[in-house]
């Protein structure tokens, strides 16, 4: 039923190319893990339904994710960081770029301001620049459940998914949540839209419903910070709601930046008329299996 869903999205999709193009640029795009496959559109600014969608939908419903602003906010987060394809982490950075993403290829020692890497970029950032599995290996190597960078690791799992899921150990622990192995197969979180999508709400799921109670309970610093939000489903607005999944996907010990917070808002913004509507998968999506 799912392959039929798909199916006849991608039939339809030639037809609205122009009504994505105009609906909200490059913050959504066009394409997916297969060949000609659209997980999603949008028009007059609106989300429509798509496979992708639906899915995401599903998953947030049996989590217990029943909170519209929630919902939305969570595809905010989805939308900037892999998009709705959930295409592999692009590491593939100019000499002028990396200082401005990593403070180790800086010569201030600290990250620079975008368009001033160039001044900024030291010996290292000529090593890694246009390099992207070597940079991958250099960033992500010993880190993060990762082997060291004399190997593959940081390559292979490297950010991957709808939300990025980085790491070797990410990936085990996520595999062995959703009965896959994704450390032998990291590719189906580039190519297995179910995986995709499960993965992707598991994650967050989890950081708001067990981990932030724990760090709440814990620490007067996180009570300050997110005990509000504990009842999640009990927030009635957008910002809050974003504000708790942005800080859910980096880490809750991480505060947000401003831009971060702002460009998953702004998804936010664009998908909330649809859940608060109360989301149904339409005509479009007759043959997609909801259970």
């Amino acid at each position: 039923a799912i392959e039929a869903a798909d199916s006849k999205w991608n039939t339809q999709t030639p037809k609205r190319v122009k009504d994505f193009q105009e609906g909200i640029g490059n913050l959504y795009k066009y394409g997916g893990s297969t060949k000609n496959y659209a997980n999603v559109y949008a028009k007059g600014g609106k989300m429509d339904n798509s496979p992708m969608v639906a899915r995401l939908d599903k998953y947030m419903t049996q989590y217990g994710i029943t909170n519209p602003y929630l919902k939305s906010a969570m595809m905010g987060v989805i939308l900037a960081e892999g998009s709705m394809t959930g295409k592999a982490e692009n590491m593939n950075y100019s000499v002028s770029r990396l200082p401005e993403v990593w403070s180790t290829f800086s010569t201030t020692g600290k990250r620079v301001a975008k368009g001033t890497g160039a001044k900024y970029a030291n010996d290292l950032a000529k090593k890694y620049a246009k390099n992207p599995q070597a940079l991958a290996n250099f960033i992500y190597g010993n880190r993060l459940g990762n082997s060291g960078q004399d190997t593959d690791d940081g390559y292979t799992y490297r950010g991957r998914g709808l939300n990025q899921l980085t790491g070797k150990g990410s990936y085990k622990t996520m595999g062995e949540k959703l009965g896959v192995d994704l450390v032998n197969n990291p590719e189906l979180l580039n190519t297995n839209p179910d995986i995709q999508a499960h993965s992707a709400v598991r994650f967050l799921y989890d950081r708001i419903a067990k981990e932030l109670p724990k760090l709440v309970n814990k620490n007067s610093k996180y009570k300050k910070r997110f005990g509000e939000y504990v009842d999640f489903n009990n927030i009635d607005n957008l910002k809050d709601a974003s504000f708790l999944m942005t800080s859910a996907n980096a880490g809750l010990g991480n505060i947000p930046k401003q831009e971060a917070f702002n460009k998953r808002l702004k998804g936010s913004e664009k998908c909330v008329d649809l859940f608060i509507e109360g989301y149904t998968p339409s005509e479009n999506m007759e043959n997609f299996e909801t259970t």
